[in-house]
């Protein structure tokens, strides 16, 4: 993954974690596990 692809993928996390977090309270393991029903691949580091 080239830098670029790595940024806007870092972004879209930061804007899908928003986007739970209006909604309802969401914590580590339950944001993971939201994040790979929609594809990304997290590690418990990486939030």
């Amino acid at each position: 993954m080239s830098s670029a692809d790595q940024g806007l993928y870092s972004r879209l996390i930061r804007l899908h974690i928003l986007l739970h977090a209006c909604h309802e309270p969401i914590f580590d393991v339950g944001m993971i596990e939201e994040l790979g029903r929609r594809g990304y691949s997290l590690s418990p580091g990486t939030l």
